[in-house]
């Protein structure tokens, strides 16, 4: 089996401020999907997370 890992760098106003070595392809993807959309991206998250329903009486 061949593992793969990711070096994602963080870059604002041209300058990279972070850099994070040996992200799996997921943590990557998540990172992608940061940049593009923002911290807000409602369909960023996993597809596990499960969001509770208040049950009506």
């Amino acid at each position: 089996m061949q593992y793969e890992t990711w070096t994602i760098n963080e870059v604002r106003d041209g300058e990279t401020v972070a850099v994070t070595k040996g992200a799996t392809q997921d943590e990557a993807v998540l990172a992608i999907r940061r940049a593009m959309y923002g911290e807000g991206d409602a369909f960023g998250h996993a597809a596990t997370d499960v969001h509770e329903l208040p049950l009506a009486a």
